[in-house]
């Protein structure tokens, strides 16, 4: 039985990790700079999500002899220069907005709770690049659990590969291959009017009672500023100050809007080296591994039903 479910378990990490779109495949990083594959001019250069980072090994690259365009394409070499091009994701002060890095925090406490009392699950969707890569996780989630008096008791979910260990005698030839986990904890996640608002996060036992005195996982800090809360997004800062700028992490709800065109995106450009930390439902591992569970769990109820009808 032991045997059949590490199986089963191992079937469903390989499918989730190699599963790429139409005309990409599985890359590894081999110790060059960015990930194996061909790149329309400037690209490799401009784009930091193609470089190689300890905690991001795997992920999926354009096939044979198409290139990787600004737009995150896989396209043919004559066709390189007819995508526009992106910011890079690592984007500086200015533009549109103009230089927002003087901006103040404002009382954000209503709509920092309405966010957190939210049935929608929230995603970190940028990062200060100092603090985001020394973590491994390749994207970070938070799924409603209770509602709270000043808050709400929240899911915090990360999705990291891991390498496999411990695998039965018939199956040691797997033993060290990396697979896609989703490594979820709970928090009690509370907002506070203090020169603004500020968040406070506990991490919570099984007992359901706030941990004591306990590092959170995931790189998270026990308090936060909200500098902007809006009803889908939530921009937080936090020390140390890099180049005289906050760092900040930019939480919201991904429901297909553009994410560019928040208050909080704007406001965004005051923080520290902020990056995208999500992907496009094309190329993200960890929509792949949600859809394969989703898949699982509709399965196996399915089958559960039918036990019950019989």
């Amino acid at each position: 039985m032991l045997l059949h479910l590490f199986i089963l378990l191992t079937l469903q990490v390989c499918h989730v990790a190699i599963s790429c779109p139409t005309n990409e495949k599985l890359g590894v990083c081999d110790g060059g700079a960015n990930f194996p594959q061909l790149y329309c001019p400037g690209v490799d250069i401009e784009v930091n999500k193609w470089t190689c980072k300890p905690r991001k090994k795997i992920r999926c690259v354009c096939s044979g002899e198409l290139r990787r365009s600004m737009d995150g394409k896989c396209v043919r070499e004559e066709q390189c220069g007819k995508y526009t091009m992106l910011k890079a994701n690592t984007h500086q002060s200015g533009g549109k907005y103009g230089d927002t890095s003087q901006l103040l925090p404002v009382d954000n406490y209503e709509r920092t709770i309405s966010l957190l009392k939210s049935f929608s699950t929230i995603e970190l969707l940028m990062m200060s690049e100092e603090t985001w890569v020394q973590g491994d996780c390749i994207c970070m989630k938070s799924v409603f659990l209770a509602a709270g008096i000043e808050g709400a008791e929240r899911t915090v979910e990360c999705y990291a590969y891991r390498k496999i260990s411990g695998a039965p005698p018939k199956l040691q030839g797997i033993v060290g291959m990396e697979r896609m986990l989703k490594i979820t904890r709970n928090l009690d996640i509370e907002a506070k009017r203090q020169d603004g608002t500020i968040i406070s996060i506990w991490l919570l036992e099984e007992s359901n009672s706030r941990a004591k005195e306990i590092d959170l996982p995931f790189e998270l800090k026990h308090q936060y500023k909200v500098h902007t809360a809006t009803p889908t997004c939530l921009l937080l800062t936090f020390e140390p100050y890099v180049d005289g700028k906050p760092q900040c992490m930019l939480w919201g709800v991904r429901d297909g809007d553009d994410v560019t065109k928040s208050e909080c995106y704007s406001a965004s450009l005051s923080c520290a080296n902020m990056t995208d930390t999500l992907e496009s439902p094309d190329d993200d591992p960890c929509y792949a591994y949600d859809q394969y569970e989703k898949r699982g769990n509709e399965k196996a109820l399915q089958e559960a039903l039918a036990k019950i009808q019989d």
